[in-house]
């Protein structure tokens, strides 16, 4: 058997990918007007392109509690 290259091999039942956590997280995302994003690929090319809102956002997501707030999210632009 040979497979392709971008060859799908398996997608999860609708039921299970709509309920999951990174498509909560992109719900959030677009309900906070953060970012609309469509799908993972588009997620991800985001959180690359926009370091910096990608790393606040998760902070806020999550809602990191912390003795102080934070100033920057990262040192370096670098992925």
């Amino acid at each position: 058997m040979s497979i392709l290259e971008g060859q799908l091999l398996w997608s999860p039942p609708r039921e299970v990918s709509e309920g999951s956590n990174v498509v909560r997280y992109m719900s959030w995302l677009r309900e906070h007007n953060i970012v609309d994003v469509a799908d993972y690929h588009a997620l991800w090319c985001w959180s690359v392109g926009d370091i910096e809102a990608f790393w606040a956002s998760l902070w806020d997501y999550f809602e990191i509690i912390s003795d102080t707030p934070y100033e920057k999210v990262t040192d370096s632009l670098e992925m």
